[in-house]
């Protein structure tokens, strides 16, 4: 496990930017892409006051943070692949 939590906190540090969703009153959910820096134990971001994001966590504090990071030695071009491979719509 501690080398899942150090695996995880060089992704944090290593990245700079994250998918951020919240929830509204409602529980309907809103995303936005936001450029963050990270010590590997926390994330930093500013968010205007009257922004959506800013005005959702003010109501609702739960969050959810989607960090993209290379799995994959390649580059995978959905364009390249045959239809019957893959599905695009």
């Amino acid at each position: 496990m501690k080398d899942l939590k150090q695996e995880v906190k060089k992704i944090m540090k290593k990245n700079s930017w994250c998918v951020l969703s919240t929830a509204n009153s409602k529980g309907n959910p809103q995303s936005s892409v936001i450029m963050y820096q990270s010590d590997g134990n926390a994330i930093y971001f500013t968010s205007g006051e009257p922004a959506l994001k800013a005005r959702n966590m003010r109501k609702n504090d739960n969050v959810s943070i989607t960090i993209s990071f290379d799995l994959f030695p390649f580059f995978l071009n959905p364009y390249s692949c045959k239809n019957s491979d893959w599905s695009f719509r």
